[in-house]
This record gives C-alpha cells, structure tokens and sequence, in this order.
C-alpha cells in the first residue's frame, strides 16, 4: 500500500510539473487609428528597413488588461536578397528592437535577430513579419514577470492595406506602407502569479490527500502496536 500510494503522489507530482509551462498568447496591440499607416519599409540597396512611421498610438492588451493611447517603436534591418516561391515572397530581417510604452511605463520591450518578412505578391493585405524565440534577447516589462514567470516565444506582426501592393523588384521586396496588428506570444513557467490548469489542480489535490490518507495510516498503526 506504502508503494502504491509513493507513485500515486510521484505521478501527481510529474504531472503538475508536466502542466505547469503552458503556451499562451499574453500580449496584443491593435492601432488606434487603423485607417493610417503605421509601418514602411524603405529599401536603401543593398540595405533596407522595416520600421514603424513615427511614434504609433496603438491599445495594447496584456493579460486581459488594456493599455490605451500607448505607443509602439519597433525597426528591423536586413541586406539579404528575397526568394518567391509559389506568389509568395519572403524576405530576411538580420536584426531589429521593439518597444511598446505606456506613457513611462514599459510594457514590453526586446531586441531581436533572424526575422522574416512574407506576403503574397500583389496582395495588400495577408503579410507578416515574424519571429522565432530563438532570436530574442534583453526581454523585459513592468507589467509582466519576464524573470520567474514568463518567457517569450515569438511574435508576429500582421500588415494590411498595404501600398502599393507587395512585389519584388531588384531582388528585395519594394517599398510599402502598411498598418499592423501584433500578437506575442509566451510560456507561461508557472513562476509566482502563474495559475495552474484545472487538471494540474486535480492532480495537485489527489496528491495532498494520499500524503493525508498516509499519515493517518502511520498514525493509525502506531496506536494500534
């Protein structure tokens, strides 16, 4: 019984662990004027820049919690030549920074390396440019545990009303303006503010109360002798 009741609480132990790191999406910003561009890309040959048009007044969300009138800064450089393949065209970013404020508060903030811009040649809407999590560095925020709870995964930035539309001349993608949407991306590690899922609660109980049911068991055969 003592062994049945050791891996009943080894396994509950495993699983809350398993549970505790979850994927999920933290961070949103829509613009606030959506009807005016908020990003361009400007090519310099060989060089060329994906970057925000002055300082964006966008509404990020984190965790459920809207932050109005804050602003967005982000740049992304690269010199490297764009593929096509199958209409669509993507293009490298080598390397780049973004921040989103709220007024001196520092709502999320990040170097990164290695992106990638993409869209369907003569669309105006559908691009992206992304990241993968390898590439981030210097994370950091005021509003959200970047040490003890949260990691970043990766965000990808969605452009619309793209003009003129996306084509390729001269090896790279030509220049555009566009407005954005942002989503970001974490896992959540379970640090001081994460909450478990209902399953991980489960588990987590059925273990507190086979401790319970093995104490009063010792108990139990300690009066008896």
């Amino acid at each position: 019984m003592k062994t049945f009741l050791k891996s009943m609480i080894a396994a509950a132990a495993i699983t809350v662990s398993a549970t505790s790191a979850q994927a999920i999406t933290l961070f949103q910003y829509q613009q606030t004027n959506t009807g005016v561009p908020s990003v361009q890309l400007v090519n310099n040959s060989p060089n060329y820049t994906l970057s925000t048009i002055g300082s964006q007044s966008i509404t990020a969300t984190i965790a459920g919690v809207q932050y109005a009138n804050s602003t967005l800064t982000f740049t992304a450089n690269g010199n490297g030549t764009a593929t096509t393949m199958f209409g669509v065209a993507t293009q490298p970013l080598s390397s780049g920074t973004l921040s989103i404020t709220n007024g001196a508060t520092n709502l999320l903030s990040f170097a990164f390396s290695d992106g990638i811009l993409f869209g369907a040649i003569g669309a105006s809407t559908g691009a992206a440019f992304t990241l993968a999590s390898s590439t981030l560095t210097g994370v950091s925020s005021d509003v959200a545990d970047f040490v003890n709870q949260y990691t970043l995964t990766g965000f990808s930035i969605g452009l619309s009303g793209i003009s003129p539309a996306l084509v390729v001349a001269g090896g790279t993608i030509a220049n555009f303006t566009a407005s954005s949407v942002g989503t970001f991306d974490v896992t959540d590690d379970g640090g001081p503010g994460g909450i478990p899922e209902p399953g991980t609660w489960a588990m987590m109980l059925a273990g507190f109360g086979l401790v319970g049911l093995s104490r009063r068991r010792q108990r139990s055969t300690v009066v008896t002798a």
